[in-house]
């Protein structure tokens, strides 16, 4: 008697919703329209904004990619077959550097991020490694690797989730701390300072061959720098040769020096920065893996 008594109270109600129904669209009905065209319309933008920013990422990714064509064509040498003969830093610094700040100052893409700093990282080492005298002058080399070493840190602080742009990161500090030990031991072989720049960079390479989640040719990389450093931090000895030839005239040929020890710059054969001394950059053009060029062969991976 219940079960029918409830069905019965139902059909009542359906009914009188039936009854009242056209009443109801009558009074509310253009009320109903304009929130189903705002439905709509919320929907549209929302798809606009996502395809949006979507556009800007892909933007953004072709802007790094010719970013580092250039700080790829600063790091050649000028003089290499290989180098772009008219980039210099005030270019590199417009078409490289302001748009990589640009991308940093508008997204908050973590992955688009790691890159830029990463990459910003390159350029400042690139300028540390610039010849002097070559166009445009570059900053002071201590000022480049400590802009350099700000950038890759902040990779490694802030996203240290992106394995491949934390691994490149500790291969630039390795070639920063590198630099430095290279610069200190030039001056006194001794000096407690460089062993400690030494020993630092031994350790970021040790840091990237022990990263279970790093690429394999970033840990080859380290690994051949680990094998080279002992040689390379030796400091280059130049001598007078032992039976100069003797001056006979204003024309004589000036008398000729002796580098006993190769440079670090001479030694390198990587994919990772160039641990070669700021102040003392080469023109042999740079080994690459990968499209990264060797360190010690300009600076930079």
């Amino acid at each position: 008697m219940k079960s029918e008594r409830r069905h019965e109270l139902q059909s009542n109600s359906l009914a009188l919703w039936l009854y009242q129904a056209p009443d109801f669209f009558r009074r509310h009905g253009s009320k109903l329209v304009t929130l189903a065209i705002l439905a709509v319309l919320v929907v549209i933008l929302i798809l606009r904004m996502r395809l949006s920013a979507a556009e800007e990422v892909r933007g953004f990714n072709d802007q790094l990619a010719r970013s580092r064509q250039i700080v790829e064509a600063l790091r050649m040498q000028p003089g290499s077959i290989y180098s772009d003969q008219g980039m210099t830093p005030a270019r590199a610094k417009v078409d490289a550097f302001d748009p990589m700040q640009d991308i940093i100052d508008k997204t908050k893409d973590r992955a688009l991020l790691a890159r830029a700093y990463e990459l910003i990282g390159e350029y400042h080492l690139a300028l540390a490694h610039y010849p002097i005298g070559e166009g445009t002058p570059p900053p002071p080399a201590d000022r480049s690797l400590a802009d350099a070493e700000k950038a890759y840190s902040t990779v490694l602080s802030t996203y240290a989730d992106d394995h491949v742009m934390s691994a490149l990161s500790r291969l630039g500090l390795a070639t920063i701390e590198e630099d430095r030990g290279f610069a200190a031991t030039q001056k006194n072989p001794s000096d407690p300072e460089a062993a400690k720049h030494w020993n630092q960079a031994k350790a970021y390479y040790d840091q990237v061959v022990s990263d279970d989640k790093a690429m394999e040719a970033h840990k080859d990389a380290a690994r051949l720098q680990l094998k080279l450093m002992d040689e390379i931090r030796k400091p280059v000895l130049i001598a007078e040769p032992k039976h100069p030839a003797a001056t006979t005239s204003a024309t004589t040929a000036p008398t000729t020096m002796a580098l006993t020890v190769p440079s670090p710059a001479t030694n390198r054969s990587t994919t990772v920065p160039s641990a070669a001394p700021a102040s003392q950059p080469t023109s042999t053009p740079p080994a690459t893996i990968g499209g990264k060029p060797a360190p010690g062969t300009g600076g930079g991976r």
